[in-house]
């Protein structure tokens, strides 16, 4: 396997600045890029990573590799990002093009991922499906993996949770929310959803078993796997507050 040492501090500041742009609009996109750009180049330890996967590695053929048809939509396009370090040498000169003004950001976005569909947040699919994937990449990259066996500071032992009818039947009623917004999610793939639901249900699984310490975990889950999408995001909220504030 690959592996890439970086300073804490540094890859730090690659995270934050990956956050940055994933956390922005696409007004302020060109600048957020520009950023993340110039905290690697200051790096000595993420340019001998990025020599390291740039060699040998033809972007504008791995470009037109990774262009996929779109099986719902006859004539267009969306990418599929290679893997390991070939990914983060793919993301790197896409974003050098963004800076350099060689491809429109815009542009790219509408033509592969969706900006120009309505109710749905082209440059938000673009950063989960390309700078998310680029940031855990290079965290993967760069940490070192041995074969020492790690026991979990937090164990799920059973502890019974009390929980009233009239509760269970609220969250009940909001989880069957839940699911119906998962279903209508126009930025969830076929297979997010059904893991999506997968971990909804498992929620509402234990909550009926009445198993504090499992419900706990799953609802932790729910909650931040639905945070980049303002309905989900909503339903999960919801979920939360009738869970935290049992009737007395």
């Amino acid at each position: 396997m690959d592996f890439f040492p970086i300073n804490t501090d540094d890859l730090q500041q690659f995270c934050e600045k990956c956050d940055a742009l994933a956390g922005s609009k696409l007004i302020l996109a060109d600048k957020k890029i520009s950023n993340l750009l110039k905290a690697m180049a200051a790096s000595k330890d993420f340019c001998k990573m990025l020599e390291d996967c740039l060699k040998d590695f033809n972007y504008k053929l791995e470009f037109l590799k990774s262009k996929c048809p779109q099986d719902e939509k006859k004539g267009k396009y969306v990418i599929k990002l290679p893997e390991g370090k070939d990914l983060i040498a793919y993301v790197f000169c896409l974003l050098c093009e963004f800076e350099n003004k060689e491809r429109d950001l815009t542009e790219f976005l509408t033509e592969f991922y969706e900006y120009d569909e309505l109710f749905t947040d082209g440059y938000l699919n673009f950063c989960n499906k390309v700078v998310v994937p680029f940031k855990e990449t290079v965290i993967r990259l760069s940490s070192e993996t041995d074969d020492t066996i790690e026991e979990p500071e937090y164990k799920l032992d059973y502890d019974s949770l009390d929980m009233a009818k009239d509760d269970y039947k609220k969250i009940n009623k909001a989880y069957q929310a839940l699911k119906k917004s998962i279903l209508k999610e126009g930025l969830l793939s076929a297979e997010d959803r059904k893991n999506y639901i997968m971990v909804a249900d498992a929620f509402i699984d234990s909550c009926q078993k009445r198993d504090k310490n499992l419900s706990k975990v799953l609802l932790v889950a729910i909650k931040y796997m639905c945070l980049p999408y303002r309905f989900l995001s909503s339903k999960a909220a919801q979920i939360e507050k009738i869970y935290n504030s049992p009737t007395k």
